[in-house]
């Protein structure tokens, strides 16, 4: 009887603990993004480093695992385009880029600081205006992501996380993005 006793409410100590793991957390970030393109025969492209904002939602598995779903957009960033030696307006939008990503946590020594692996796909669309060229267009694009970050929890429901993630790397475009943003647990 002390045995079932005993084991009974260890199980459910357990359980306890573990579902203190669990649940739906939501978050904002502000991005530092950079584009770089492939240089194509006479022409020089340029690094692109617009400023952008995103939304994450994610449900934490346990303590070690979670998965997310990010969005986010960035403003219109102009930079010179150096088409045989001569120097031409280019302007890169990214118009949205939606992540699926799973998430490996790893808690450092207090459980109130992890670091963390993100892996999944990014699906984005960028606008292209070349005004000396009178060029425009769009492109759409999907690719593999992944990255790190760290994650701060200062309260049971609100934390912080700093993150570097390459978004896609296709086509001869790659997107990389830094981003410091805010978690809320529900």
């Amino acid at each position: 009887m002390l045995r079932k006793t005993a084991f009974t409410a260890g199980a459910l100590l357990f359980s306890a603990a573990a579902c203190a793991d669990q649940g739906f957390y939501a978050g904002a970030s502000a991005y530092l993004l950079e584009r770089q393109e492939s240089d194509a025969p006479g022409i020089a492209v340029p690094r692109v480093r617009p400023v952008g904002a995103g939304l994450t939602g994610g449900y934490q598995i346990n303590r070690h695992l979670a998965v997310e779903l990010r969005g986010l957009t960035a403003r219109s960033k102009t930079e010179t385009l150096t088409v045989d030696g001569q120097g031409v307006g280019f302007e890169q939008k990214l118009d949205y880029a939606i992540s699926g990503m799973l998430k490996g946590i790893l808690p450092i020594g207090r459980t109130d600081v992890n670091a963390y692996a993100v892996i999944g796909a990014t699906h984005a669309r960028e606008k292209i205006a070349i005004p000396g060229l009178e060029f425009s267009g769009s492109s759409t694009d999907t690719d593999f992501s992944y990255g790190v970050g760290l994650e701060m929890w200062a309260t049971s429901t609100w934390g912080a996380q700093l993150e570097l993630v390459r978004l896609y790397d296709s086509g001869g475009v790659r997107f990389d993005a830094l981003s410091v943003g805010f978690l809320f647990r529900f």
